[in-house]
């Protein structure tokens, strides 16, 4: 069974929201470190600065973001095991303070570990079926 991951700005979390997981390289500025709710800060699991950069450039870019992201990503499942581990046991909530709702690192991470998550074999990281 798989449960549901939700992207959410940090300006829309509610004092509610549990499972939240902060996905940026850098911990966002409008939350407390001491935000109730704060799972776990996966710092490692957000993409290379210059990529983010490269992507808030043009969001037309964003097919090949996610080529690139998840390939890095399949290379390194250190960086996002905890949280297939734990999207495949409650809802989460991923958590960033990107400009854009839509094309953020954030929702590339949601749909590649959806991806990983719905692979029957998951010793075998799927980059590229994530665009499907």
């Amino acid at each position: 069974m798989t449960f549901p991951i939700t992207v959410v700005h940090v300006a829309n979390l509610s004092p509610d929201m549990e499972n939240l997981y902060i996905v940026d390289a850098k911990w966002p500025k409008e939350l407390s470190r001491y935000a109730s709710g704060v799972t776990q800060w996966l710092k490692a699991a957000a993409p290379a600065e210059g990529l983010v950069t490269w992507l808030r450039q043009d969001p037309l870019r964003w097919p090949t973001f996610c080529e690139v992201y998840w390939s890095d990503l399949a290379n390194n499942p250190h960086r996002w095991e905890a949280l297939r581990e734990a999207a495949s046991r409650q809802p989460v909530i991923l958590v960033h303070a990107n400009d854009s709702d839509r094309y953020n690192p954030a929702m590339a991470l949601a749909r590649f570990i959806e991806q990983q998550l719905a692979t029957p074999d998951d010793s075998t990281p799927q980059a590229n079926k994530a665009l499907s």
